[in-house]
């Protein structure tokens, strides 16, 4: 599954499946919780982001570790607002909340796996 990545050991492909869970989790649960307190489409991205991204900055710091989403090429946040979006897409049309939310957890978890697998980064602007 992640053969010619930087995961190579049993215990990083283990963290990386758990990270990549946590990550779209916390993303549409953001999303969920904004959109119940009655926000706007903006706020609730936000939101949904906030909440994803700090969750796993958290993690690391405190496993002292760089967050990943401060490090160079990382699609972090790319992924957490794909997420986040999608199910306010779902939302939108009319889809119920739960095949919204078990949506867009799909999405999250499968484009970080996809990320981590092909090596998907950002370039640096010049």
């Amino acid at each position: 599954m992640f053969r010619g990545t930087s995961v190579t050991t049993v215990g990083q492909r283990a963290l990386a499946l758990v990270d990549a869970t946590a990550l779209a989790v916390f993303a549409v649960a953001g999303a969920i919780r904004a959109l119940d307190s009655g926000l706007v489409y903006s706020p609730v991205l936000l939101l949904g982001c906030v909440t994803a991204i700090g969750g796993g900055a958290l993690r690391n710091v405190l496993g002292g570790r760089t967050p990943r989403v401060v490090e160079r090429g990382e699609l972090y946040a790319i992924v957490v607002l794909a997420a986040a979006a999608a199910f306010l897409v779902c939302n939108a049309t009319g889809i119920s909340r739960t095949l919204a939310a078990s949506l867009d957890f799909g999405i999250g978890f499968v484009f970080q796996l996809l990320a981590l697998r092909f090596r998907w980064g950002t370039e640096a602007f010049s």
